[in-house]
């Protein structure tokens, strides 16, 4: 019996379970999410702090249908400078401090692309409305009535908003809906109301093609296009997805943003992005993309697909990517693959993917993540030599089901290259496979939990392998538990939750620790950090 990956339980969610046999695909219910939307305070997260619907929500709260869309009488001095942003149905806050992420890896904040709101930086505001002309000048008192009508309008800097409504683009002998190749122009939909883009024909595959520099996409949906969101031209420089959700119809093959050419990208920030359904979820495909910032982005794959490269992010080549609340799932490769230097992943979630849950090549920090349910070769894989580490994350449920033979983590399998290893306070549970380092890495491993491991094999370095009969004793670190049950609440359903045990203030108070957990809760709660992702215990 295959079960539903349920969502992490916070002290407000209802677990919401669906169970298939065995020859179908397990379904997450649309309408629970786990990169719950919260506040960066001391408080601990509350049923206010939470999200938990796709659209709508709480009618006492900022919401994408509780807009009062029917009043167009907004001025272009009243929409200047708004940076509202809904993503499942809920206004995000704003991004988190730089100090919310302690890492061990060198990433440079200060080179990661600003969302520049609805504020055009040298030029005028470009009004779309359903009840717009052709001829319309774009102003708010004489709106044009469709985008590609405002493209042809502007000029760079700037900003063309879009009133609510489905817009069917694209030109006469085109297969883009929406081609950009001005530099330094923000395409908005109005804050608060619904704006979809689809093709206007047949023969218009792509959704919105990029070839110009600066340019900020926000409050949008793009609905049935099997290429959505294309970077054509090399070597551009800061794109901004903002609110933006994608919708590909039902196909063999779609994908979601993707630069295309050698020579990559630099400067990239997703936020508060939906991509579902797509055989490609986020991709660089030859790079170097460099200086890429996701937060807020749920990528759903297609699963049984049999394709080793339908990931739902990937890059090829590349350096300074952060990842932040970014669940990845149902995708027939990776979940989460890196070919890059100095990749830092937290707060995130990657669950029932067909191969790899994160694959880290060159200097990569894990924090704060859940993995439930991968296959192929290992969960983790650090391929090349460098500086790695696991912290107060679960990996679990891999091969678990189908019995494959493998690890749950390999450092360096392949390269034999050297380098650090450490990894703390982290659950490896329910899996086939244990952890095999290169001799060649220096490894640090405090006050992890190993439980319930199919083949019995806990660690294996160089020539030595140990294994749940052996004890916690010859692992390489101090607190480590093995063959302990953790308590946890329900994990073969998605419930890896738990409210005493041995990881309930059983951590180790390793540094540099982020000052709070996946949820948003303060750590430490009690006399020393808990086990995994989330502070459950006092």
């Amino acid at each position: 019996m295959r079960s539903v990956l349920s969502v992490l339980l916070l002290e407000v969610v209802t677990i919401m379970l669906v169970s298939c046999t065995s020859n179908s695909t397990r379904e997450t219910d649309a309408s629970v999410i786990t990169s719950d939307i919260d506040t960066y305070d001391d408080t601990p997260l509350d049923s206010d702090m939470v999200v938990l619907v796709d659209a709508g929500g709480d009618p006492d709260k900022d919401s994408i249908n509780n807009t009062d869309s029917d009043d167009d009488s907004t001025s272009d001095e009243d929409i200047v400078g708004n940076c509202d942003i809904y993503f499942q149905g809920t206004l995000l806050p704003s991004s988190p401090p730089e100090n919310e992420f302690q890492t061990i890896v060198p990433i440079s904040f200060s080179a990661f692309p600003r969302d520049p709101c609805i504020s055009p930086s040298t030029g005028r505001i470009i009004w779309v409305t359903k009840e717009g002309i052709p001829t319309g000048k774009g102003t708010q008192d004489d709106p044009v009535n469709t985008i590609n009508r405002a493209l042809d309008l502007a000029s760079n800097g700037d900003a063309i908003v879009i009133r609510k409504g489905t817009y069917y683009e694209g030109k006469e002998e085109e297969y883009r809906s929406l081609l950009i190749a001005k530099p330094d122009l923000i395409l908005s939909g109005y804050p608060g109301e619904e704006v979809v883009v689809e093709p206007s024909r047949e023969g218009i595959t792509y959704g919105v093609a990029i070839s110009a520099n600066n340019i900020a996409i926000r409050n949008l949906t793009l609905r049935n296009f099997l290429y959505s969101i294309s970077i054509e031209e090399p070597r551009l420089q800061n794109i901004v997805l903002a609110g933006v959700k994608i919708n590909p119809p039902h196909a063999e093959w779609s994908e979601g943003v993707v630069v295309y050419p050698e020579g990559g990208e630099n400067g990239m920030l997703l936020r508060g992005v939906e991509i579902s359904g797509v055989g490609l979820g986020v991709s660089c495909n030859v790079g170097p993309c460099t200086n890429w910032r996701l937060e807020w982005v749920t990528i759903r794959g297609i699963p049984g697909m049999g394709e080793s490269g339908a990931d739902a992010f990937a890059i090829e080549s590349g350096d300074n990517i952060l990842l932040y609340k970014v669940e990845a799932s149902f995708a027939s490769g990776d979940g989460i693959d890196c070919k890059g230097t100095n990749i830092a992943i937290f707060d995130s979630y990657v669950h029932e993917v067909d191969r790899n849950a994160i694959k880290l090549w060159h200097n990569g920090d894990i924090v704060n993540c859940l993995t439930w349910g991968s296959g192929a070769d290992a969960a983790i894989v650090f391929d090349g030599g460098g500086n790695y580490r696991i912290l107060n994350s679960v990996v679990s449920f891999h091969n678990y089901e189908n019995d494959l033979p493998g690890y749950t983590m390999t450092v360096a399998y392949d390269t034999q290259e050297g380098g650090n290893i450490t990894v703390d306070n982290s659950l490896f549970v329910y899996n086939n496979g244990g952890i095999y380092i290169c001799e060649n890495f220096t490894v640090q491993m405090h006050n992890n939990l190993f439980y319930a491991i199919k083949d019995g094999l806990v660690l294996e370095f160089g020539q030595n392998r140990y294994y749940l009969d052996d004890g916690a004793s010859p692992l390489l670190g101090t607190g480590n538990m093995v063959n302990v049950d953790p308590l946890l609440t329900d994990p073969h359903n998605g419930d890896m939750s738990f409210s005493q045990g041995p990881a309930c203030n059983g951590g180790y108070n390793s540094h540099p620790m982020p000052p709070h957990d996946m949820h948003g809760n303060q750590r430490i709660q009690g006399n020393a950090v808990d086990l995994g992702p989330v502070e459950y215990c006092d």
